[in-house]
């Protein structure tokens, strides 16, 4: 069978019954007849191509030992060549086949009346179903397992029972729930068939029992529930230095290769080191997990992140060298195989570069390779990830036409998903959230179908993302609450702290700030309880950050006045809240968590009116993203820093800091920064007031247009129409408009309803984005559609604080409010009756 995983391109092994030795001393036994003596030779040379990794030979030398035992009608050879010809198929990731050849063998041996291979034909379909099956054929591969060991206990055949207890202790390490209770499940069988194999002296099956034993140690310790500390390492290096004894250097590799994968999950740098390690045995052995152990030192260089950023773009470098320079062996080789994983690998160390052109251009040459080789599961990967890149680059249409390519190359449930889930995006992207909802609720009625509960549970979630985008805050709670429920019930933890934290932003969203931060305080206390810090850390932060909102909300713009006791309370309780998140995110080990939390701290003191500790803060936070070399955050930091110098009444401070963070967003590309310095740089100076044309300048303006129509039609007949209209009447392809005034009437705040805020809203859009009298604008429609710039977006703002002074206005407003229909909503909820300053 295949272990730990199921295509080559993963950490995986191909493996046997380990027979050949029986069938070597049947083919040299002189009393059997002749074809059976060949059936049995050829048997044990497919089992030696399998353990070298030469697949294709193995399998056709196997189907011709399956042939002969046939024709021999020997039912315990036909049996155990099937298995071997299942044992390729997996290895080659083809388990369908696999799975079709396993029960129609079982089907005429339970047909018939010998039935000695049929244990054997369960244990095949219990090897094939017990992953990458879906959760119905899982479940049925486990009832086949348990029928296959008691069978095999019964015959006293042990070599075989052992193998059950291995395909057993597959299954709990795949099956979901309580992880631990399925780890120590897993461990136990291992242990059993360990035994069994020690008994038997054989050491080949004594190293794939600790092999088993170690992933099932791997299996706890992923979900913190470590069994015992370091024992899948002295597991795994056992299992490497048997197989290296018995002279298996392939399988050596390969359990060399799963070392270096599970270190990357806690030390990057020593997994590195394996990784190079097994690297070079496999070269040198020339194993099929070269390109295993290529992908495995990419994944090292890309996930030490450490240290700061250059660093990790130096790594990530690193990663770019590596492949290539695997790439170049696979291709001079003309090993197809390797070539595709080698591209697989390059990709990925492009997007840890952030180089998204390459990634692109690596992205199409993968897919092109794996289409090729007919590898539909890996070209479904590529497309999957290229899915990503065109959504990056705005390309819906081509993220689209890949998400129904994925779809059609595969009928697997998990790549159905994957595929409706790139679609979801796209439809998010596109602003197309009815759609998008449409789509989640397809991919939860498939997940339903196959009793993919999780699945069904994180569609929920997506439809509650769409929701919250088309501002249906209450539909976006109820379906993401369904979630959780089910999450709950399944005794996910981290999943069900994870939909708390997607109610808390909703309801944070919604300005139910009370009830977003009991669930974030909720979401906070399970991954507590799971042992997650750095969710934990997350959790911490949003708890922070909602109570924060709760006093930048309640009190509107700081007034210059002292703070009051009452407000002075309110700020001391928000800091308590950023304070432990400040804790948990050291703790976790998260320097730019902990960045982000400092920077929510200066924010809670600078709403106090304490600069002296808000500076503290800032400096906290700025000091971090510089070791980080986070240049983007450190501008972000720069806005918040000339906040607490606007409180300590240096303007000039003020408005040095933030033309700094201007020119830090523009170079980096950040429009939402570059937005957000604009508005600061504005509250500080004040908006600049267009220049107006004098009369003249306007006049000799529209005779200038009206001699170029003149000139286009020949004069003829605007001469006629000159008699009735004046020139500036004639104006059809205007270069610029005519200036505009705002003669609508403000906005009473003693006396407002949803009509008159939206009407009003429309006028002062029209005269800040200068919309044309007789053109239509919809409410809804997103005023950054209708050409809103960072410039006329702050006259749009100022235009609402002066008539609305108690209206709290964040400098991000079209992006959070992006409609005249919602910034309509946020001015009817936020503006007290009578006008008078929220407290």
């Amino acid at each position: 069978m295949a272990m730990e995983g199921g295509a080559k391109s993963g950490c995986v092994a191909a493996t046997s019954d380990n027979l050949s030795g029986k069938y070597n001393a049947a083919a040299k036994d002189r009393t059997k007849a002749a074809k059976s003596r060949e059936a049995c030779m050829l048997f044990s040379i497919a089992e030696g191509h399998l353990t070298e990794e030469e697949d294709q030979q193995a399998l056709q030398v196997a189907e011709e030992a399956l042939e002969l035992f046939r024709e021999t009608g020997d039912e315990v050879g036909i049996a155990d060549s099937s298995r071997v010809v299942t044992h390729v198929l997996c290895f080659q990731d083809r388990r369908k086949e696999a799975n079709t050849i396993a029960r129609a063998e079982l089907d005429r041996i339970q047909a018939g009346k010998d039935r000695r291979g049929e244990a054997k034909l369960m244990l095949a379909l219990a090897e094939i179903n017990s992953e990458k099956r879906g959760q119905k054929n899982r479940e049925e591969a486990l009832a086949y397992a348990i029928k296959a060991q008691e069978k095999f206990k019964e015959q006293g055949d042990k070599r075989m029972e052992a193998m059950s207890y291995l395909a057993l202790a597959n299954f709990y390490l795949k099956r979901r729930g309580d992880q631990r209770k399925g780890a120590e499940e897993a461990l136990t069988v291992a242990g059993k068939a360990e035994a069994i194999f020690k008994e038997l002296d054989d050491k080949r099956g004594q190293a794939t029992a600790l092999h088993s034993a170690a992933a099932s140690h791997i299996k706890a310790k992923m979900a913190n529930d470590e069994i015992e500390a370091g024992a899948w390492l002295v597991a795994a290096q056992e299992a490497a230095r048997l197989y290296q004894e018995q002279r298996l250097r392939k399988l050596e590799a390969w359990e060399k290769c799963c070392i270096a994968q599970w270190t990357l999950i806690e030390n990057p740098r020593k997994a590195l080191r394996l990784a190079h390690e097994a690297l070079n045995l496999s070269r040198e052995i020339g194993s099929v997990q070269e390109a295993t152990a290529l992908g495995l030192v990419v994944s090292c260089h890309l996930e030490i992140k450490d240290t700061s950023e250059a660093w990790m773009t130096k790594e990530a470098g690193e990663a770019v060298k590596v492949a290539k320079d695997g790439l170049k062996r696979f291709r001079a080789k003309n090993d197809k195989f390797g070539e595709g994983q080698a591209l697989l690998a390059l990709l990925l160390a492009y997007l840890g570069r952030e180089d998204t052109d390459q990634a692109l251009k690596t992205a199409e040459q993968a897919r092109g390779v794996f289409e090729d080789l007919g590898d539909s599961s890996s070209e479904a990967l590529v497309l999957q990830m290229l899915t990503q890149l065109y959504l990056k680059r705005s390309h819906t249409d081509k993220a689209l036409n890949a998400t129904q390519k994925v779809a059609k190359l595969s009928r697997a449930t998990q790549d159905r998903l994957l595929a409706l889930e790139g679609t979801y995006e796209v439809h998010m992207q596109n602003g197309e959230h009815g759609k998008a909802v449409e789509t989640a609720q397809h991919m939860q009625a498939i997940a339903e179908d196959e009793d993919e509960t999780k699945k069904a549970a994180v569609a929920r979630l997506l439809r509650s993302n769409a929701h919250l985008q088309q501002e249906d805050f209450v539909e976006a709670v109820v379906v993401a609450r369904e979630a959780q429920a089910i999450f709950h019930d399944m005794d996910a933890v981290k999943e069900e702290a994870e939909a708390l934290r997607i109610i808390a932003e909703i309801q944070t969203a919604g300005r139910d700030y009370e009830a977003g931060l009991r669930a974030a305080e909720r979401s906070k206390r399970l991954l507590l309880e799971a042992g997650d810090v750095e969710g934990e850390a997350g959790a911490a932060y949003l708890t922070a950050q909602i109570r924060l909102l709760m006093l930048v909300q309640g009190r509107g713009e700081i007034p210059d006045a002292k703070v009051d006791l009452d407000f002075a309370q309110e700020c001391g309780e928000a800091l308590e809240f950023a304070e432990d998140a400040v804790a948990v995110a050291k703790k976790a080990g998260s320097k730019k968590l902990a960045a982000s939390v400092f920077c929510t701290v200066a924010q809670i003191h600078t709403a106090a009116m304490d600069s002296d500790k808000a500076f503290a803060a800032v400096d906290e936070a700025m000091t971090i993203f510089k070791e980080l070399g986070d240049e983007v955050n450190m501008a972000s930091v720069m806005c918040i820093e000339s906040d607490v110098h606007l409180v300590s009444g240096n303007t000039n401070k003020a408005t040095s800091v933030i033309n700094k963070a201007l020119n830090i967003f523009r170079d980096q590309g950040d429009v939402r920064g570059e937005w957000v310095a604009l508005g600061i740089l504005d509250y500080i100076s004040g908006p600049q007031e267009e220049e107006q044309w004098t009369d003249a300048e306007l006049q000799q303006w529209q005779l200038e247009q009206w001699q170029a129509q003149q000139a286009a039609t020949g004069g003829q007949q605007q001469e006629q129409q000159q008699q009735d209209q004046g020139p500036g009447e004639q104006m059809v392809a205007k270069k610029k408009r005519e200036p505009r005034v705002d003669t609508g009437e403000r906005l009473n705040p003693s006396n407002l309803s949803m009509e008159s805020v939206q009407s009003r809203l429309l006028e002062i859009v029209r005269f800040s984005v200068e919309v044309d009298d007789d053109e239509a604008v919809n409410i809804d429609t997103p005023l950054m559609q209708m050409g809103i710039t960072s410039k006329s977006a702050v006259t749009l703002r100022n235009a609402l604080s002066e008539e609305l002074p108690s209206l709290n206005m964040p400098f991000t407003l079209v992006f959070d409010y992006p409609s005249v229909s919602s910034m309509a909503e946020l001015i009817i909820d936020q503006v007290p009756t009578g006008g008078g300053r929220r407290r």
